[in-house]
């Protein structure tokens, strides 16, 4: 993995952490809650392990060890394009598609990969209803 790769995938996990984005972590799936590190790697992923009592623990993950679970733009339903369009008209600039930061938000929200990472082996493409 370059390190623009691991930049990228950074990015993104950051910016998912709110919505709770699920990786797969060896053979095994894990919700992020958050990170903290005090150096760039490696992260300390913090999940709750039992749901039932909210018992919370952290693991060390490099980014070289995950994939995100992410949901390809063209699994975007009818109704989740309507309302994707209602938050903001489209709008172009020399032809170039331009989003802003509230598409964005609801783009992570959705768990919609919008920056190609399941193309580039960087995320996994989620299974149909894991994030509803």
């Amino acid at each position: 993995m370059t390190q623009e790769e691991k930049q990228l995938l950074l990015q993104d996990l950051c910016a998912r952490l709110p919505y709770g984005v699920k990786i797969k972590l060896g053979d095994y799936d894990y919700q992020v809650y958050g990170y903290d590190s005090e150096k760039e790697m490696p992260l300390k992923i913090w999940y709750y392990y039992d749901s039932n009592v909210k018992l919370k623990s952290y693991i060390d993950v490099y980014l070289t060890d995950y994939r995100p679970y992410l949901r390809s733009i063209f699994s975007m339903t009818l109704e989740e394009h309507k309302e994707y369009r209602l938050l903001n008209d489209l709008v172009t600039i020399d032809g170039a598609l331009v989003i802003d930061a509230t598409q964005i938000d609801w783009l992570n929200a959705h768990h919609f990969d919008y920056r190609g990472l399941i193309g580039k082996g960087l995320a996994i493409e989620a299974p149909e209803g894991m994030y509803n």
